[in-house]
């Protein structure tokens, strides 16, 4: 048994500080939403155990070697680029730690070291890779004793711990999983039964028989009593000779173009599924269209209550309390001044140059009642010269009302600003409510961009008209019917090849009967070594019917889990062999046909029932691998996940899953969902759970944390 100990990056993509996944027997799990590093530390594995890395901007995987300095150069956090100063070396580093259990006695822990080393040169181009002296270091491994760690050869030990020809099958991408189905499950068979060997005896029986069948026949015609009609018999053994290795190269052809066949016959049944969910894509982008309607008018009207709040006294004022004191000593200086000058006209007012002892303001209101004058003693008539004279005495001592001041707009302004101080708040208060506006806005936006992109993702789910459909159906129809078409090609080609080989036989028997040679050696030879090749191919017949019966009966076994409780039937996995010795699987329904119209759901189900069946017949031969998975059930549905988390870690001895399923989307912290909780409190899995996050928005900025969140 094989187990991973643990794993450590630095600078490595997004993870720009060092950080360290430690992993128990059993299930482990790393949740993360987009752009959270799950295909980044997929990419750790694959550096340490395949030399390789998967680029999510081509879609594509490539080698990592020197003279592939712009993917090297890819594989550098982008934030150490930027904070990197001329001269200074960044060091790229993933380190893996793990133990296999051959012998149980005495577990072996290894570590490798795979690094890169670039030292910046040019300061104002920091993502130009030509600004970058680049160099991939040598890989280290160690045998890590309890006194020491002694190196030893790093791509021996993955080599003879983690074969090639199964490295797909432990380590892999949920939509790569298809192509694991093909040519790889050949070959992961002939991985672990060894059946390669058969085919190098069956090349060795083969030769030879030619050769004694060959010797047999000279020796037959050099005894003929029959030259001729013996040379003839020989022409015509040789001619179906050729025609039976033509009719195999046929098979071989037609078992190809099955193949092709097939896999194509698959891609269509999954569109086609796909194009049938199109009324449920339709109405889950009719509510997501509805939610972005929503957003924006939510982040419209947050704008105009920002803007109004913004422009409110706090903020205007924020800042200013220093100019306080000022400000209250200048408005007393005013208001004093303003006293001064209105006591000044009072004074002016009430201030006459009349001679002393001239009548008073009663004296003459009381003359003009009277129209009498009591300093001459003399009638005044109305309106006299007299009557005019006394009036304007009166008016000139009785004070003038003062015209009303016009309203003090200014004063009334600083009396609501001084108002305002006493109302401040102080600005550290105000900086956080002003962050929280802030993280409130930018999460609207958030949440608003991520609808988008669901819509888009559905918009673009949704672009097969009924036209394309129409001939999608039209394809599937043709590649049934082909398949069926070279089915029976292929049994023409092996009846003609019967009748051949029988008609060989007789042949044979006849040039026998001409012979007159009395050595019965070269006769004996030839039938043992045809009775051997025979029972041979007999042999070989009935192993590889037997792999595919066990296999198939794995296989059938672990989908039966994975599809439990499905809305529709699943149908059963089966399992052929071709003559090519090639493996094939199908769905097939209950009555033996090819089962149509299932989703990808049920084909990932059968891909990854596959994957573990071929784990099974491996942990038969004494080794055993853990499971590592990116994104293996993404978007599958809850009772599917649920299925997978519950069924495979029974068949593996450690894994190692990658998943946002788990994630708790619209969050303002790194949480697990519902699903993710009830796993975490799983008393029958008891899982080890790492939720990652990602610090910075900006690419360049961007790096990878974790929080351990389950110890299981």
């Amino acid at each position: 048994m094989t187990k991973v100990e643990s794993i450590v990056m630095q600078n490595f993509y997004n993870y720009r500080d060092y950080i360290q996944y430690d992993f128990k027997e059993g299930l482990n799990v790393i949740v993360a939403d987009n752009n959270g590093g799950k295909s980044k530390l997929y990419n750790a594995f694959n550096w340490i155990l395949s030399d390789r890395v998967f680029d999510s901007d081509t879609r594509q995987y490539y080698d990592v070697t020197n003279s592939n300095k712009v993917g090297l150069f890819k594989m550098i956090s982008d934030k150490a680029k930027s904070v990197s100063n001329v001269d200074e070396t960044i060091n790229t580093k993933v380190e893996l730690i793990f133990s296999n259990f051959l012998n149980p006695g005495n577990p072996k822990t290894y570590r490798i070291v795979k690094q890169i080393k670039a030292v910046k040169k040019i300061v104002e181009a920091p993502f130009d890779p030509q600004s970058w002296q680049i160099e991939l270091l040598p890989i280290e491994c160690f045998h890590e004793d309890i006194l020491e760690s002694k190196p030893v050869a790093g791509d021996s030990i993955i080599g003879k711990l983690f074969p090639d020809a199964l490295k797909h099958y432990f380590l892999f991408q949920g939509e790569e999983v298809d192509k694991l189905i093909g040519k790889e499950l050949t070959n992961a068979v002939r991985e672990i039964h060894g059946t390669w060997m058969y085919d190098y005896m069956g090349l060795f029986l083969k030769d030879l028989l030619e050769k004694s069948e060959n010797d047999f026949r000279k020796y037959n015609t050099s005894f003929s009593t029959n030259t001729k009609k013996a040379q003839n018999l020989n022409n015509e053994i040789d001619h179906l000779k050729k025609l039976i290795e033509e009719k195999k190269d046929d098979i071989s052809s037609h078992n190809e173009k099955l193949e092709n066949l097939r896999e194509k016959l698959t891609l269509s049944e999954e569109e086609i599924a796909e194009y049938q969910k199109q009324s449920s894509i339709k109405s889950q982008l009719a509510s997501v269209h509805a939610k972005i309607n929503e957003s924006s008018d939510r982040i419209s009207n947050f704008e105009m209550k920002y803007n109004e709040h913004f422009f409110s006294s706090k903020w205007l004022l924020l800042g200013f309390d220093k100019y306080e004191a000022k400000f209250n000593q200048l408005r007393k200086a005013y208001k004093d001044w303003k006293t001064a000058e209105k006591v000044k006209e009072e004074i002016e007012i009430f201030t006459t140059d009349l001679p002393f002892g001239s009548p008073g303001l009663p004296e003459l209101r009381l003359m003009l009642e009277e129209m009498k004058c009591f300093v001459c003693d003399r009638k005044i008539d109305n309106g006299s010269h007299s009557y005019e004279h006394i009036q304007k005495l009166i008016d000139h001592y009785t004070p003038k009302p003062k015209a009303a001041e016009p309203e003090d707009h200014i004063e009334e302004f600083f009396d609501e600003l001084f108002k305002s101080f006493n109302e401040l708040p102080k600005e550290r208060e105000v900086e956080q409510e002003k962050r929280a506006l802030v993280s409130t806005y930018e999460k609207m936006n958030e949440n608003l961009k991520q609808y988008s992109n669901k819509a888009r993702e559905l918009e673009q789910n949704q672009k097969m008209d009924f036209e394309e459909f129409k001939k999608k159906w039209d394809d599937h129809k043709y590649f049934s019917s082909e398949i069926n078409n070279v089915k029976n090609r292929i049994e023409k080609a092996k009846d003609t090849i019967r009748n051949a080989e029988a008609e060989c036989k007789k042949k044979e028997s006849a040039l026998s009967k001409l012979s007159t040679g009395t050595n019965p050696g070269y006769k004996n030879k030839y039938q043992l070594l045809d009775d051997i090749n025979a029972a041979y191919v007999r042999t070989v017949n009935s192993k590889y019917m037997n792999l595919a019966a066990e296999l198939e009966n794995n296989i059938n076994s672990i989908y039966s889990e994975l599809t439990l409780n499905s809305d529709t039937n699943p149908g059963t996995v089966s399992v052929t062999v071709d003559d090519n010795k090639k493996f094939h699987s199908e769905l097939k329904n209950a009555q033996g046909g090819l089962l149509t119209g299932q989703g990808t759901a049920f084909q990932r189900m059968k891909e990854l029932s596959i994957v573990i069946g071929i784990t099974m017949m491996k942990a038969k031969t004494g080794n055993s691998y853990p499971l590592i998975a990116d994104a293996p059930v993404s978007e599958m549905g809850e009772i599917l996940t649920n299925n997978f988390f519950y069924t495979v870690p029974k068949h593996f001895n450690q894994l190692i899953i990658f998943v946002k399923d788990l994630y708790q989307k619209e969050s303002d912290v790194p949480k697990l969902n519902d699903f993710g909780k009830s796993l975490k409190e799983s008393s029958v899995l008891r899982p080890r759970i790492y939720i990652n996050y990602a610090e910075g928005k900006d690419q360049h900025d961007r790096n990878t944390k974790t929080l351990l969140v389950a110890e299981g």
